[in-house]
């Protein structure tokens, strides 16, 4: 908490943003018993758009693109893509 002269203000949390260099340490971090709240490694099956494997983890494609670091939608079969537990970001 951070007072001020006249006033206290709460501080908010932020938000956690995940990228190549910290995405280790933050799966190692948050390894879950409770189903639907860990990362999921997900390989990209032959087949398979970001639209399906949205839908199949009931979250946004944008939140896909997001967490991998996607400029685009294309995919291949083989890739591997983060799944986080719930649409949007992780905070």
């Amino acid at each position: 908490m951070i007072i001020g002269e006249n006033s206290m203000v709460s501080p908010v949390a932020s938000p956690i943003f995940i990228n190549q260099q910290n995405l280790g340490t933050f799966l190692a971090d948050n390894q879950s018993s409770e189903q639907g709240t860990a990362l999921i490694n997900y390989t990209v099956q032959k087949g398979e758009s970001l639209s399906t494997i949205a839908e199949k983890f009931n979250i946004s494609v944008e939140t896909i693109l997001l967490a991998n670091e996607l400029s685009s939608s294309k995919i291949i079969a083989g890739q591997e893509l983060v799944i986080l537990p719930t649409s949007g970001l992780i905070h």
